[in-house]
This record gives C-alpha cells, structure tokens and sequence, in this order.
C-alpha cells in the first residue's frame, strides 16, 4: 500500500450544517415481496434559491434536496426534505460553481441522508437499507 500525507487545505466550497426540514418514513403493510423486482426507486427534486453576494466578494445559495424512495409496490416510502447554504468564494469561476452545486452538494446533503435511512429501515424491523451511490452526471 502506497502512503501519501499532505496539508489540508480548506476549500473555497463550503456550506452550513444540513438540516432536515420535513421526513415521512412509513411501512407498506400491504407489501407483497416480488422476486422479480429488488430495487427501489428514488427520485431526487432539487430546489435552488436565489444567489445571493457577500460584502466579501464571496457569494452564497441555500440547496433543497427533496429524495423520495418507494412507491405503493415498495416495502416502504420514505420522503425526506434536506437543505444547506452553501457559499464560494469569488475566485471561483461560473462553470465550477454550477458544478458544485449541482453535483458536490447535492451528493453531500444525500450522503446526510444515508445513515438517516438506514437507521430507520433497521428500527423498523426490516431489511436495511443502505443508499448506493447515485450517479448525478
């Protein structure tokens, strides 16, 4: 195994703690397992509001990410509603910013997501369910 050390160095990309503003979890009792089907589906609604400047040159964007897992055929439904400021400095450029939030902090606020899901998926007594990694190219 190769080792590699090196100086953190903050990132001109940052965001505010994520906080969960609405969560709906609830178990399909009419569920019939289905072998030919094993995944769920997921849906991601992401909402973006306005830019806003800072007296620094640096500006910010608070990101919703609304990810929805399930349907009426699922063992579950799970509806959950993330959100975050983000901020950058002005020394990033359009095309990099719009890839940051369309990418890094929607994966970022998922990835809060992640142990909330299984968490519940356990104490609800069913099989776990730990989120993949989803493709957001």
């Amino acid at each position: 195994m190769n080792e590699h050390s090196q100086a953190a160095k903050l990132s001109g990309f940052q965001y505010t703690n994520p906080h969960v503003s609405d969560f709906q979890f609830k178990i399909n009792k009419e569920y019939i397992p289905d072998n030919d089907s094993n995944s769920l589906q997921i849906k991601l609604n992401v909402k973006k509001a306005n830019i806003k400047s800072e007296s620094d040159g640096g500006k910010q964007q608070y990101v919703e990410l609304n990810m929805i897992i399930g349907d009426e055929n699922s063992p579950f439904t799970f509806n959950a509603v993330i959100g975050a400021d983000f901020r950058w400095s002005r020394e990033l450029d359009n095309e990099t910013v719009d890839n940051l939030i369309n990418k890094n902090a929607v994966s970022l606020l998922i990835g809060y997501l992640r142990p909330i899901i299984s968490q519940f998926t356990v104490q609800a007594g069913i099989t776990p369910l730990n989120l993949p990694f989803i493709d957001l190219t």
